[in-house]
Formats: C-alpha cells, structure tokens, sequence
C-alpha cells in the first residue's frame, strides 16, 4: 500500500482515494503479488545461508533479528544482540568474516 501510494503520488505523504484503488485494482494486484514474490525471495536467500552455516559447522554464528521483535521488545531485542555479539572466545570474535 505504502509503495503503491509512492508510486501515484511520487511522495511518502499523500494517499491515494478508494476510487483509485477501484479503478486500477488489477494494476494493485499485479504489483502487490511481486512485492511479495520479491520479499519471499529475499527471506529464502538469507534463511538458505543461515542454513548453509550451520551445517558447515565451522565456528562462524549467526544471529536473526526480526524488525517486528524490536518494536515489541526493543530492550530484550538489543541484550540479545549484545549477548550474541560478546562471545567469550577472543578467537571467534576478532575472526574476519
């Protein structure tokens, strides 16, 4: 919706009428589905990597932070960042990734 309003109205701060929304509905349609598509595809790409390390098995960590947690429990969200990011083993926390 947010993207589609940028698009009509070449700002972040207009918003378009239902009317529009009922005369373009295909247009809508046709470009929310690739956005999701997009998204989908975006999310595999990572969560694949996420798995292709773990099975290697070869010390390297990773953390997944959602936005939606932030928001709901930012101070939990960012001692479990800190917790992940203080790792006792100098080795593995100045190694290059």
């Amino acid at each position: 919706d947010s993207y589609w309003n940028l698009n009509l109205t070449n700002t972040h701060t207009k918003t378009v009428t239902d009317d529009v929304y009922r005369d373009h509905q295909e247009t809508f349609d046709a470009l929310a589905l690739n956005e999701m598509k997009t998204w989908l595809e975006f999310h595999r790409f990572w969560l694949e990597r996420a798995a292709a390390m773990t099975a290697a098995n070869d010390g390297r960590k990773l953390l997944v932070v959602r936005f939606e947690d932030l928001i709901l429990d930012m101070p939990g969200e960012i001692n479990r960042i800190l917790e992940f990011l203080l790792v006792e083993d100098a080795d593995a926390s100045t190694r290059s990734f």
